[in-house]
């Protein structure tokens, strides 16, 4: 049976909205924030997709309804279902962003910062993403970068404590954004906070950057942290670190 709907909907944040039409296809065709779907048969869940996006789809799923749940935030979506080999790619008469990126950075889930504190002799410099105990969300940390003023090795890695200078929340990467949950700390130390294996090591020349983006994100559970560390004593280190914000 060949089925084609676009069905399109206000609706507040947090609303629910169930269509009974049976399918194999679902996409959104249109949405400014993320939300979740429940596919259902015969009056049973056979799946659900959460943090859905703007061109996401499910296909081959045989349903006889599609539940929209919307997220936190007021907006209009478009769902199109289909069934029987009917669909459409086609994007008529508006402009949709289908990069799942600019969504979290309009939904202000997505952060950057940096910073790093002046050199102590004989001791080494530390800094810190810190995703605070409580805090209710997980960090996906996608890349970072230091810099130092002269050649060496730098060390980056888990390191599940505070460091003890709190520079400040990560600042947002929607304009006039709330800063995160996300904390930029720094430290000085005569001890090597790292030790072994880490996450990353790699040599830094003089006054130049060290980028590191991750193939996957590296997850900050609360209470954990990530730092990053400079190999020569008496020397000052600048941290930047990229991350997404995940309410648990």
């Amino acid at each position: 049976m060949l089925v084609f709907e676009k069905i399109s909907q206000d609706l507040a944040a947090g609303q629910i909205m169930p269509l009974r039409i049976a399918g194999d296809m679902v996409r959104i065709a249109s949405a400014q924030w993320p939300l979740n779907l429940e596919l259902r048969k015969g009056g049973v869940s056979i799946g659900t997709a959460t943090g859905v996006l703007a061109g996401d789809y499910v296909r081959d799923a045989g349903f006889d309804e599609v539940v929209i749940i919307n997220g936190t935030v007021a907006q209009t979506v478009t769902v199109q279902i289909s069934g029987g080999g009917v669909g459409s790619d086609r994007v008529l008469g508006e402009v949709s962003v289908l990069d799942g990126n600019g969504f979290r950075s309009l939904a202000n889930l997505a952060f950057c910062g940096g910073g790093g504190g002046s050199a102590v002799a004989s001791q080494y410099p530390y800094v810190q993403l810190w995703n605070p105990a409580g805090s209710g969300r997980r960090l996906y940390l996608s890349a970072l970068k230091f810099s130092a003023t002269v050649a060496g090795t730098v060390k980056a890695g888990f390191y599940n404590v505070p460091l003890t200078t709190l520079l400040g929340a990560v600042p947002s990467k929607l304009s006039g954004g709330v800063v995160g949950v996300g904390e930029l700390r720094y430290q000085a130390s005569a001890s090597l906070l790292l030790s072994g294996m880490s996450s990353t090591v790699s040599y830094i020349a003089a006054s130049a950057n060290l980028q590191k983006v991750f193939k996957e994100p590296v997850i900050l559970l609360p209470g954990s942290g990530f730092i990053g560390t400079f190999g020569a004593l008496g020397e000052a280190l600048i941290g930047e670190f990229e991350y997404v914000e995940e309410v648990i």
